[in-house]
This record gives C-alpha cells, structure tokens and sequence, in this order.
C-alpha cells in the first residue's frame, strides 16, 4: 500500500514536470485599462483605449474597443470595435450617432483566440444638451506658395440655432502646442459659400512661402467658440518674388488712395525694386502706370500715396524685382472713388532718366470738376534750385492735341550731367495754376569712353584733356 502511494506521488510529479513550460491561461489574456472619454459633443464622442499585449505572440489581440450601455450594470450593452490598432497596444473610437443629453456607461474591451477580457471598472459619461461647434479634420482642396483653399465638415453646430461666426485661424509655426486663435489670428480669409451647412470653405491668402503654419477650424455659437483639429502645412518655396494684396484706402479730399502691401518672399536674390502698379485693365504691370517705393525688410510694409481718377474702377497690385531681374507681383484688388472732387493733378512719373534728359508724365484728375473754369494748357517746370515755377526758361508745354484720356507726358532735355532736379506738373486755368505735388530726380553721370581711358575731361566739341 505503501507502495502504491509513492508510485502515484512520482507519476503526479512527472506529470507536472513534463508540462512546466506550457503557459497557463492568464498568459494569453490582454490586461486592459479602461479608456479615457473626451471631445463630448451632443451625439458624440472620443474614447482611447489601452490594453497590455500578452506575453506570447500566440495571444495576440483581435479584437478591441468598448462596451456601451445606458445601464450601470452594463445590461444591453453594445459592442464597439475599433478598426486599427496604434503604437501596438493603443485604439481610438470616435462615437457617432449617440442620443443628446445622456448618460452612458462603458468598459473597454481586449479578445484573442483564447479569451475575451473587459475593464474590470464601469466608467460613464454624458453627452451635452448644448456644446460649441464640434469638427473634423482639415482638408487641403488647393495649394500654391501663398495661398491655400481649406474645407472641413462640420460635426455638430453644437445648438439647435446657427452660428454666429466661422473661419480658419492660422500663425506661423513656432512649437507643437503654440495654436492660432479666432480673435488674433484669422487676417487674410475669404469665405466660400458652398451651400453645405455643414461645411466650412475658405480661401487663404498672403501667406509666406517656405515657411510652416499651423491652422485649425472655429465656429461661435450661443455657447461658446469651439475650435477643430489643428493641421500643420508647409508652404512651398519660390523662386522670384511674392507681395501679398494690396490694402487701398481712400487718403484725404482729393481722388488719392493710400496702398499698402508687403513683402512675402524675395526670391533667390535680393530685391532691387519695389512697388505698386496700377491700370484700368485687371492685370497691370510695371510696363503700365506704376510707383517704386524705397524697401527696408520684409517686417514692415510699403505704403504709398497714389493718385487716380475719380469715378473710374482700376485694378491695382503690388510688385518686387530682385537683383536677378525677376519681378513678381500680389494678388490684384479693385480700387474706385466716387464723388466729386476738385480740379487737381497726379503725381508725376520719371522714367528713362539719362545724364542729359528724363521722360516725365502726369495725369488730369477730376476734369469735369470746378464748374465754369476752363483748361487752357499743360505742362511740366523744372529747376535744379528751388520748387519749381512757370516760367519761359524751365518750362515745357505739352499741347492739347497730346493729351490721352487726361495723361499727357513729354521729355525734357539739356540737363547737366550728376545733378539734382525738382520737377511739378501743371495746369494753366482760367483762374490761374495749378501745380502737383513736387518729385525729385538725379541725372545720371556722364558716360566715359570706353577702352583703357581711365579719365576724360570734356573740353567742348574741339577736344578736351586726356589723363
């Protein structure tokens, strides 16, 4: 008997030394931590889940995601997958399609082959009776290197009412969590109706390229501000040079507008010349009537006075040429004044300045203005001394046969060499003159003879000094 008993006590030894590496049950089943509820909107929200994978590959998990169940006992719960797996041992579920101001109870799940394990803790939450605006993720329709054409669907307005405001704000990028915010940074965005309520559509633009911006969706509504997703974008890099639009305000009494506009990039070179341009045509050049302004960087704007016709629609942008003889230009806006204005002239233009001669033009603003007063001729006086006047020795007169559509323009010769003149146009009235605003010119050096000469001393037709 004796016997008998330690053969059955050796057998059971055997038996569990023969089987000490196969794994026991708990080996194959996940360990989950319950999920973590937030972005709550009236029928939805977002759950993340976390379970601790097995320790053998042969209890991989399947399955995972919640239990969902409007009872603390979990009765009648539904089953919620999710449909990937992140980072190994993560899941995220947005919910959909939840009833409004309600309360509801979850567990999160993990299963493989051999189990099927849930959170040991019921955890609850409850969706809003009324929440700010709730919405998806960014989507880029179109792209250039300094615009972009963003959508994005609105999830819930948050109320049974409208919206009071909605848009895309936008800054540069700078970190992971410095985010654009409506009231600061939502400049430059023009809205596009696309007959969807709930989606928002937009235009961006002047923005800089090469450089990264982080955006994200607002909507307001009788709650609050609810921002979407941010989404960070790269703007692609140029080649010549980029101006944002031109901001074109009405500037005093007479027919002037104050434009404004800004460097966005420069190009692959340093900028030699920039400007505004302008015609009656919608896409002017610097070939057509235009206005260089002295540039300091690209973190101040250039602002310049321009004159235009009253009543008339013109079509306006900003422009850059960079040292490669590249030019761009901003985007074109429209500018028209109505109402009436006195009699008045531009500012004057100068091109092809030379040592000896520039070509100069201005403009007649308002002609149909000041009643009974007649135009009886036009011009242009120079001097290299004080503001200039009408008189018979620096004064040229354009004939009235030269006058287009209010411009009249001429050349002025027999100027010296290297030397600063003042210049205004003018008009002879029948109530006397009036002259424009005063611009300043430099002729340009006299030309030396080319070759080895290293000086030359001008002496008249018959020679001169050789050194």
């Amino acid at each position: 008997m004796k016997r008998n008993i330690i053969l059955y006590i050796v057998g059971i030894c055997s038996i569990l030394i023969g089987c000490g590496e196969y794994p026991g049950p708990h080996t194959f089943a996940p360990n989950v931590l319950n999920g973590e509820v937030y972005n709550i909107y009236r029928y939805g929200a977002t759950v993340d889940g976390v379970f601790i994978k097995p320790d053998t590959d042969a209890g991989s998990v399947k399955r995972c995601g919640i239990l969902l169940s409007l009872y603390p006992s979990m009765a009648e719960a539904d089953t919620i997958e999710s449909g990937a797996v992140e980072s190994g041992n993560k899941f995220t579920l947005w919910l959909k399609n939840l009833n409004s101001d309600t309360h509801y109870y979850y567990q999160t799940f993990a299963a493989n082959d051999f189990s099927f394990l849930a959170s040991e803790k019921v955890n609850e939450f409850q969706t809003y009776k009324e929440c700010p605006p709730v919405f998806d993720k960014i989507r880029i329709e179109e792209q250039d290197c300094k615009s972009l054409v963003l959508s994005v669907p609105m999830i819930d307005k948050g109320t049974d009412g409208g919206l009071f405001s909605k848009g895309f704000c936008y800054k540069l990028a700078t970190s992971e969590n410095d985010l654009p915010y409506e009231d600061r940074d939502s400049k430059d965005i023009q809205i596009i109706e696309t007959g969807n309520p709930q989606e928002i559509k937009a235009r961006i633009t002047n923005l800089r390229p090469g450089r990264e911006y982080v955006i994200r969706p607002y909507g307001i509504n009788s709650v609050d501000i609810g921002y979407g997703p941010s989404l960070l974008v790269s703007m692609d890099g140029t080649m010549t040079p980029v101006m944002s639009t031109v901001n074109a305000l009405p500037y005093g009494d007479t027919p002037t507008v104050q434009a404004e506009a800004w460097l966005l990039a420069a190009g692959e070179s340093a900028i030699a010349e920039m400007g505004f341009c302008w015609d009656i045509n919608d896409t002017p050049t610097v070939q057509e009537l235009h206005k260089s302004v002295p540039f300091k960087d690209e973190n101040e704007p250039i602002v310049s006075l321009i004159d235009l016709k009253p009543n008339t629609t013109y079509y306006m942008r900003a422009y850059a040429t960079n040292v490669n003889g590249q030019t761009g230009y901003g985007e074109v806006c429209s500018v028209r004044l109505d109402g009436e204005y006195e009699l008045a002239l531009s500012d004057i233009v100068i091109e092809s300045c030379t040592a000896r001669s520039f070509s100069v033009s201005s403009s007649i603003l308002s002609p149909g203005a000041g009643g009974d007063v007649v135009i009886e001729g036009q011009g242009f006086c120079y001097s290299d001394v004080t503001i200039p006047v009408v008189n018979d020795d620096n004064t040229v007169t354009v004939p009235v046969d030269d006058v287009v559509d209010g411009v009249f323009s001429t050349k002025v010769d027999n100027l010296v060499p290297a030397t600063d003149y003042a210049i205004r146009a003018y008009l002879q009235t029948s109530e006397g003159i009036i002259y424009s605003n005063t611009t300043t010119v430099r002729t340009q050096e006299d030309p030396k003879p080319d070759g080895d000469i290293n000086d030359w001393e001008d002496k008249g037709e018959e020679g001169g000094i050789l050194e």
